[in-house]
């Protein structure tokens, strides 16, 4: 058995009837040396990666990849998407359900059974203050002997939604 320089697998290797033991590589063969049959513009195969070499290459791959998608979601995180300015309108029915939606805790509060409460409509009036919403609420709730009565609220909020009052309960 005669022990030469492989010039596929870059080792020194016995060879055994002109191949490498070790990658079967030709007896003389250089890298780049052998010509694919079915290749027109004469250009040399690809030297065989090592183990080592690929899973070197698979662990770069990946790293990259990973580096990749993190940069990417990144950069989707930084940039929110940017609310739409409120118009008046819309700042306007805010302040009104806010308003329906305080009177409501607040009626709540006074009734016996708050949990039978079921709002039957409300009206919002216009009020002689600036800035100030006007409510009426028309309600259906148990009275103290299990039975429904119906009951109408009025009352009035500012702007922020905050300082809510019931005017009149019956």
């Amino acid at each position: 058995m005669d022990v030469r320089f492989c010039y596929s697998c870059q080792k020194k290797m016995p060879f055994v009837a002109g191949l490498c033991a070790r990658c079967r590589g030709r007896e003389g063969e250089q890298p780049g040396a052998e010509m694919d049959a079915n290749n027109t513009d004469e250009t040399p195969k690809m030297d065989r990666l090592t183990e080592s070499e690929k899973w070197r290459a698979t662990l770069l791959l990946l790293a990259v990849i990973s580096i990749v998608v993190w940069v990417s979601k990144a950069s989707q995180q930084q940039a929110p998407p940017q609310k739409p300015e409120e118009t008046v309108e819309q700042r306007e029915e805010r302040h009104i359900r806010e308003t329906r939606l305080n009177l409501e805790r607040m009626i709540r509060a006074r009734l016996r059974d708050p949990d039978s409460y079921q709002q039957i409509s409300a009206v919002t009036l216009p009020s002689p203050e600036k800035g100030v919403i006007g409510l009426v609420v028309h309600y259906r709730a148990k009275n103290g002997f299990g039975g429904y009565t119906n009951g109408f609220a009025s009352g009035n909020c500012d702007m922020t939604a905050r300082n809510c009052k019931i005017l009149r309960m019956q």
